[in-house]
Order: C-alpha cells, then sequence, then structure tokens
C-alpha cells in the first residue's frame, strides 16, 4: 500500500485554491489517498478558513447531483425506518422564558458501512457504543443539527414517506431561526416554535 506523507507543492496549492469552498470532502473527494484528519491538519496550519454556507451548498450541489436516484432512494427509505427526527429544547440564560428548540436527526444502526457512507455525504458527528459484555456488536449513532438538519430534510423531502410529515415540520421549525433576534424574541414567533415542536412531537407519538 502507497502511503503519502510530505505534501506536494500541486497539493498545497490545490488546498489553498478549494478549500474555503469545497472543504474536507471535497478536498477527500480530490484526493482520496488524504485521510481527513490529514487535510484538517494541513488546512489548519496554512490558516485556511472554510466558508460554511459555500461549503454545503456549492460543494453539496455538485456532489449530491452526482447520486443516482436509487440511492437517493435508499437513503431515504433507510432515513425512514432507521432515522429519528426530533428537537432539544435549550433555556437560554438571558431568558429562560424562551427555549431554544434545537433541531435534530440522528441514524443508529449496527451497520457500519451504511452509517459512515451518510457522513461521508452529509458529514456531521458520529458517536460509538459497544456493549461492555460483548455480546452484541457495536451500535454507531450519526447526527445532525439545526441548519445542516434542515438541508438534509430539504434534499431528502421529494423520498420521504414515513417521516415526511415530520420532515415539512421540522423544516418549518428550523425556519424560524434563520432571522436573528437581538435578546428578545417576538411573541408571535416563540408561539410558532412551540407549536411546530408540540406538533412534531404528536407525530411522533409522544408529548414533550
Amino acid at each position: 500500500m502507497v502511503t503519502h506523507t510530505i505534501w506536494t507543492e500541486a497539493e498545497i496549492e490545490l488546498l489553498k485554491r478549494e478549500y474555503p469552498t469545497i472543504g474536507r470532502l471535497g478536498i477527500y473527494e480530490l484526493l482520496p489517498y488524504r485521510s481527513h484528519k490529514s487535510i484538517d491538519s494541513k488546512a489548519n496550519r496554512l490558516e485556511l478558513i472554510q466558508n460554511y454556507e459555500n461549503r454545503f451548498s456549492r460543494f453539496g450541489s455538485v456532489f449530491l447531483a452526482n447520486l443516482t436516484e436509487p440511492v437517493k432512494a435508499y437513503i431515504a427509505g433507510f432515513f425512514d425506518g432507521e432515522g429519528t427526527i426530533g428537537t432539544r429544547i435549550r433555556k437560554r440564560l438571558y431568558n429562560t422564558a424562551n427555549p431554544n428548540h434545537q433541531l435534530f436527526v440522528s441514524c443508529t444502526n449496527t451497520n457500519e458501512p451504511v452509517v459512515h457512507y451518510l457522513h461521508s455525504i452529509f458529514e456531521g458527528n458520529l458517536f460509538y457504543k459497544t456493549d461492555t459484555r460483548g455480546k452484541r456488536r457495536p451500535i454507531l449513532r450519526w447526527t445532525l443539527q439545526s441548519a445542516k438538519a434542515m438541508q438534509f430534510l430539504s434534499y431528502l423531502l421529494p423520498y420521504l414517506i414515513v417521516k415526511r410529515d415530520e420532515a415539512i415540520i421540522a423544516i418549518k421549525l428550523q425556519k424560524t431561526y434563520e432571522h436573528k433576534h437581538q435578546y428578545i424574541v417576538p411573541p408571535e414567533i416563540i408561539e410558532q416554535r412551540n407549536f411546530y415542536a408540540s406538533e412534531l412531537s404528536r407525530l411522533k407519538g409522544r408529548l414533550l
């Protein structure tokens, strides 16, 4: 197996030119023999800054456009069966009357290749849970929060069946956070957020 440790001048120039726009995953597509850790480490040493909005919209639109319809349907079907759409309530220190409903999506499964595949496309966080008794396979959990969760649901919405109604409500909830309110959030916005969070819980068959 060939290993690459020293970055060439051509690789460094490519990293400087493309990393701010397409990010780690985009560079990995161009330099698949470089690990994610190696790419991030080199970018940090070069003090490169990743543009979050361009990273998802520009790179995502190119990368996701290459996914075939059967693959999109498979991802949606997997999420329909194994995924979760929910909210976490976070109280604000300066305004406890205004709870922050943080949207999240997640998939938990023992099929590591599928979960890693989701992570390779949409990024997010991965968590491992092992059985201390050694009787079960490790469980892998993948999550996205807030705006990235909404982007994920918006992308899959045409293909979702079981979780389609939940996804629609979740997207509406997250859209109420697109306009930043300094200190005081208008009462009508708080009412909308509470309604969408309650409706999402109702669709999931549980109470807040």
